[in-house]
């Protein structure tokens, strides 16, 4: 019985993952801000109000 060729296919070796995963997008530190402050946003626009006073 013959092996599928993807399967013969050479893994990665581990400079190879490594070089792949630093391709992948990390935020920058304003892209982190910018998020906080959607977040902040978000949960004072829809947020539960508490207890209303007098009533």
């Amino acid at each position: 019985m013959d092996y599928p060729e993807r399967w013969k296919k050479k893994l990665p070796t581990e400079e190879e993952r490594n070089q792949v995963g630093r391709h992948h997008w990390r935020p920058t530190w304003w892209q982190m801000l910018l998020l906080l402050a959607a977040i902040a946003v978000a949960a004072a626009l829809f947020w539960p109000a508490g207890p209303t006073p007098g009533g």
